[in-house]
């Protein structure tokens, strides 16, 4: 029988995945909510005639549309 050696490593991996732990322990991790939120109300202020307050309010629906989709997919 052939045994198989586990995979190597590299450096890279490591590195990635300790930032990605100390993200997603850190609070900044609910950061990315807030700029989908304001690339989605400056995407819709910019390319419709609607207004800014509506924009940011359609923004907010996107972000928290995002929060909701990742908690029931168990990432938060």
């Amino acid at each position: 029988m052939s045994q198989r050696k586990p995979p190597v490593k590299s450096k890279r991996d490591e590195a990635a995945q300790r930032i990605a732990r100390s993200f997603i322990d850190s609070p900044w991790r609910y950061s990315q909510f807030v700029v989908v939120g304001l690339i989605v109300a400056g995407l819709v202020g910019g390319l419709s005639r609607a207004g800014w307050p509506l924009s940011l309010l359609v923004g907010a629906a996107a972000g928290i549309g995002l929060w909701l989709v990742e908690k029931k997919r168990g990432v938060l």
